[in-house]
């Protein structure tokens, strides 16, 4: 016990297994946990610090971790934890990296409030892996890594050749999201071979996504980069110009060697037209010719 204690660093890389960590101090104001590149199978990270401002922790899981913030002081913070294999997920789409980060660019000015933004990083699994109570545990594991309040969202989308709207649009109506959602950014990430989607896969059911409705109330902001100009992508774009109310600003950006259809660039160029209080930028090539 240290009543001055202001910072502190962790370091577990030499250890077996982290084991639990529980840190309670009244005084505490900067705290690192370092675990190196070390898998571990279970842990449990405590924290109780009323005056803790930065917070830097990262861990590499290959079974549960269990965490518990109590910090309502937390300002800065750096946060990643990463999956040996996927072990929460839902339906094809596993978790692999859970983050949670102070953005320095949107937060930089000394008069505005830091902006906290979580980030997750999905693939596809296998067909044999299913997820046990997958609604229930997918959305705890991520919530349990909101470690403050957050305004952004970066996705991270490794597709395969699968359509995503479903499964983005299941995620972004999780109560937690979807209340604290104003800026999202959504990563998708194309292998060099291309993929093709099984016949009846089930990324794409239920097959009403298309026409479904979420709340987005407070989303600002949205950022979709990789996009390779399916159907199915402006399908999803389309979802979400009706379920946000107060969208400002929507960019689209072309995967790298990407030559979308006319027909394509002209559903694009439509929609934005159409929603005339939103100012839209889309990188889409030479072939598109967007007014």
């Amino acid at each position: 016990f240290c009543p001055r204690l202001r910072v502190l660093q962790v370091n577990t890389t030499g250890l077996i297994d982290m084991g639990n960590i529980a840190i309670h101090s009244a005084s505490l104001e900067e705290l690192v946990v370092e675990h190196g590149n070390r898998w571990t199978r279970r842990a449990h990270v405590s924290v109780d610090s009323p005056v803790l401002k930065q917070l830097t922790a990262s861990f590499h899981a290959c079974g549960n971790i269990g965490v518990s913030i109590l910090a309502p002081m937390l300002d800065k913070v750096w946060w990643r934890c990463s999956y040996a294999k996927p072990i929460y997920g839902l339906g094809l789409w596993g978790l692999s990296e859970v983050g949670f980060n102070t953005d320095a660019g949107r937060g930089a000015c000394v008069q505005l409030p830091s902006v906290h933004v979580l980030s997750l990083h999905i693939s596809p699994v296998q067909d044999s892996v299913s997820f046990p109570n997958a609604d229930l545990s997918f959305a705890a594991e991520i919530d349990k890594h909101m470690v403050t309040n957050f305004s952004g969202l970066d996705l991270h989308l490794s597709t395969k050749g699968h359509m995503f709207g479903t499964f983005v649009l299941h995620l972004l109506g999780m109560h937690r999201i979807h209340t604290a959602l104003r800026n999202l950014k959504i990563v998708l990430l194309r292998s060099e071979v291309k993929d093709a989607c099984p016949v009846n896969c089930l990324c794409d059911e239920p097959k009403n996504w298309r026409t479904e409705t979420i709340t987005l109330a407070d989303l600002e902001n949205m950022e979709i980069e990789g996009i390779g100009g399916e159907d199915h992508e402006f399908d999803f774009l389309k979802v979400i110009f009706g379920c946000a109310p107060v969208l400002k600003r929507v960019t689209v950006k072309l995967s790298d060697g990407v030559t979308p259809s006319v027909d394509w660039c002209t559903k694009v160029n439509n929609i934005f037209m159409a929603y005339p209080s939103v100012e839209c930028n889309a990188d889409l090539g030479q072939s598109c010719t967007l007014t």
